[in-house]
């Protein structure tokens, strides 16, 4: 077998990145100096594409590209097996939430479905697609993701030091803001105490706002 020569060639899509999308200039610097042959993109509705100033930049490097707009419309538009990993910190969970308000909650899992699909085609072989999730919505994703022809894993979330990370994982990494969430829901009715009680028990927790703890899940693709 002929072993490639060069650096790996690795590209990697970030939906929902926010308004300030700081991480893929970051990484696209790093990989400049250390991973040569990587690629990054970044969409969010609110994107900033004049970021790279921030760092001291003319211009935006030739590594990494921000796309404002629709995350869900730029998926549409990438090529077939184009990508490597599909990172979207809590777009999955944005996603899910919108869909609820709009379709209820089967309309949701169904749109989850073609989600699921889209990133499938985008993916190439052996690629992943990455988000942080709550821990109640692990099992329906999980249950989903075999029918999109993934396997699933899930981790809790670890933060690492010197690591910047959003305001939503940041409340969910404290006691007190996940028992403010916990009681927004509740308020909202977004969950009845309830359903509470027994995903408490489903999975083993002894206070409610653990369910609001960030949860990464990890979905791979077949090698074919």
């Amino acid at each position: 077998m002929l072993k490639r020569n060069g650096p790996k060639r690795v590209s990697v899509f970030e939906a929902g990145a926010g308004k300030e999308p700081l991480g893929i200039i970051t990484q696209a610097l790093r990989a400049t100096r250390k991973r040569p042959g990587r690629s990054f993109v970044a969409s969010d509705i609110e994107a900033r594409k004049e970021i790279f100033r921030d760092f001291g930049l003319r211009k935006m490097l030739p590594n990494a590209k921000i796309l404002k707009g629709d995350s869900l419309e730029h998926l549409a538009k990438e090529k077939t097996a184009s990508r490597d990993v599909v990172f979207g910190s809590y777009f999955i969970a944005s996603f899910i939430n919108k869909a609820k308000r709009e379709k209820g909650v089967m309309g949701a899992m169904s749109e989850v479905r073609g989600l699921f699909s889209q990133l499938h085609r985008v993916l190439k072989p052996n690629g992943r697609a990455i988000f942080i999730i709550d821990l109640q919505a692990s099992d329906k994703l999980k249950a989903i993701a075999p029918i999109a022809g993934f396997r699933a894993n899930l981790f809790r979330f670890k933060p690492r030091e010197n690591v910047e990370y959003s305001d939503w994982i940041m409340k969910r990494l404290t006691k007190s803001g996940r028992e403010e969430l916990m009681e927004t829901n509740l308020e909202q009715k977004v969950v009845t105490p309830e359903v509470v009680a027994e995903e408490m028990k489903t999975y083993g927790v002894t206070s409610a706002d653990e369910l609001c703890y960030p949860y990464v899940l990890v979905l791979r693709k077949s090698k074919e």
